[in-house]
């Protein structure tokens, strides 16, 4: 269901309000704006309020599973920078050894 035909649903038919509810619960965040935006001006006050507070549940509720994906995305950069800084001190050290045997090389034969 939009939240064009939920703004729809009489509250007075049979069943009406608990329609309006489920769709409150199961709604997401662009669903219940649309909602929102077409509520009946009779009933404006308290749907607008219902709807206002699941709006701003599930934004929260989306808010905190992005916050929980850039968390696991900077543990995963944390592991992979230490990696990239082990992998550099290794080519570092790969480095000074053909140095040296360069020079000994070089000096020697």
């Amino acid at each position: 269901m939009t939240g064009k035909d939920a703004a729809q649903i009489n509250d007075h038919d049979p069943g009406g309000k608990e329609q309006i509810f489920a769709f409150l619960v199961t709604a997401s965040a662009r669903d219940l704006q649309e909602y929102i935006h077409n509520i009946p001006v009779d009933t404006f006050s308290y749907r607008y309020q219902h709807a206002r507070t699941a709006l701003d549940v599930r934004v929260s509720e989306d808010n905190l599973k992005a916050a929980a994906d850039i968390l696991r995305s900077a543990e995963i950069t944390e592991r992979l920078t230490g990696s990239l800084n082990r992998l550099t001190w290794g080519l570092l050290m790969l480095t000074a050894g053909l140095l040296v045997f360069e020079i000994i090389h070089t000096f020697y034969h």
